[in-house]
């Protein structure tokens, strides 16, 4: 905290009273915080007066500043500037300190000359740095949605250096950063900041937010699939309506992963459950292998099935879901792996039901 120049803060404090969270008021008025200074005896500060030769001067400065980083188009000066001694300064210019915070007080005043105004408007001179730091956050926010479809910054994300797609004054902004503390400061940000990252799809609980695309693409699978039973080989398609853009190429089989290895809310689990999520996938394949061989038994009275033989197609005497199943090569592989030690005796009962092996 050294170094701090509390007064600044202060004043910056009364200035924006009117736009504080009320949150943020309450605490200041319990440490007894003193919004009046007429109130304890001290009179207001006097308007903020600038004589045009001042304002002349910062003018010319705010030029020579822009002129000098060409690599973003805002000026943003500290509250108090002195001018280095440097070849790129006029010399006449050499050590003349600007008050930049007075010259701020008195354009929000209105005391500057309109023609100084409308100067430093068109080389974009920052008038306020906090409504500045906001601007340029949600300008990172649309272009990083127009980039990733998506808001769902990642908490280490970084803005690129040398990239393109962003202006040159965003390089190097922690925009995950960012993005987490107008999570955790949801409460003191005023409505109509909400309101501004509402309208480009913030999302403000990135877990709930997730679970949902989650949920809607599952559903998706299964309303054109008819199961869930999710090849690992499977991609969301690209640009594909029915689908989720938050999911567009996405390996789906690493989200049934997830679900199932993650520790979900009793509500979650039911809604999973509901849709027909497979939490066992060697489960309800080695269900879908008995049921195989016990069609085939009842077709042809025994399970002696040719190695090379694969349920037909279209065939409307199978199920729709073992058309093309490698029957032959399922029921050989069954009879292998039967024979390794340890293999489960309930499976081997199972199996010498059907036929497929002898009973020990």
């Amino acid at each position: 905290m050294w170094g701090l120049k509390l007064g600044t803060v202060v004043s910056n404090l009364r200035n924006a009273a009117s736009t504080l969270p009320p949150q943020k008021r309450d605490a200041l008025n319990e440490l007894g915080f003193v919004w009046r200074l007429v109130e304890r005896g001290v009179g207001p500060s006097p308007p903020a007066s600038i004589s045009l030769d001042k304002q002349t001067q910062i003018l010319q400065v705010v030029e020579c500043q822009r002129a000098q980083q060409p690599h973003t188009k805002f000026v943003n000066l500290p509250s108090r500037f002195k001018v280095p001694s440097t070849a790129s300064w006029p010399r006449h210019l050499h050590k003349c300190v600007v008050d930049i915070s007075t010259f701020r007080r008195a354009y929000n005043e209105g005391r500057l000359q309109p023609s100084i105004v409308q100067a430093l408007d068109a080389i974009h001179f920052v008038w306020n740095d906090q409504n500045h730091q906001w601007n340029l956050k949600l300008e990172a926010l649309a272009i990083y949605r127009a980039t990733y479809h998506d808001v769902l910054v990642g908490q280490d994300f970084v803005i690129p250096p040398d990239d393109s797609t962003w202006p040159v004054y965003l390089w190097g902004k922690k925009l995950g950063a960012a993005v987490l503390d107008f999570r955790l400061s949801q409460q003191h940000l005023s409505q109509a900041q909400r309101d501004e990252l509402d309208a480009i799809g913030f999302v403000w609980d990135a877990i709930e937010d997730q679970w949902q695309v989650n949920y809607a693409g599952l559903a998706t699978y299964k309303s054109i699939y008819g199961h869930l039973q999710v090849p690992q080989a499977f991609v969301v398609p690209d640009n594909d309506p029915k689908w989720p853009p938050k999911l567009w190429n996405t390996r789906l089989a690493s989200v049934v992963h997830h679900l199932r290895h993650c520790n979900l809310a009793n509500e979650r689990r039911d809604a999973l459950d509901a849709l027909g999520f497979v939490w066992n996938p060697l489960e309800v394949q080695w269900n879908r292998n008995l049921r195989a061989l016990a069609w085939f038994k009842t077709m042809h009275g025994h399970v002696r099935i040719p190695r090379k033989f694969v349920v037909p197609d279209q065939s409307p005497t199978w199920p729709q879901d073992l058309w093309n199943m490698k029957l032959g090569m399922t029921a050989f592989n069954l009879r292998i792996r039967s024979r390794q030690d340890g293999y489960p005796a309930n499976r081997l009962d199972q199996l010498s039901q059907l036929g497929l092996i002898e009973p020990n």
